[in-house]
């Protein structure tokens, strides 16, 4: 899945949400990606009901907020 994300997904914009897209799996990604081994046409059903990533998800960062202490561990 490494690359031009063009060549790996199909983005679709996001109803209400102005700038963000669902990013798709392009079917042909599928196969290599998630169903190896499995026969093209249950290949095919999985690039056919995947749900979207929202692209804005990709931007996220996570941990502790700058300015902020960590928690301590359990």
């Amino acid at each position: 899945m490494a690359g031009n994300p063009a060549d790996v997904f199909n983005a679709v914009p996001i109803p209400g949400a102005p700038g963000d897209l669902d990013l798709y799996l392009k079917p042909s990604v599928v196969p290599g990606c998630f169903a190896s081994g499995l026969p093209a046409s249950q290949a095919a059903v999985i690039a056919a009901t995947q749900r979207p990533l929202a692209a804005s998800a990709l931007a996220s960062t996570f941990g502790p907020r700058p300015g902020r202490p960590s928690r301590p561990g359990p």
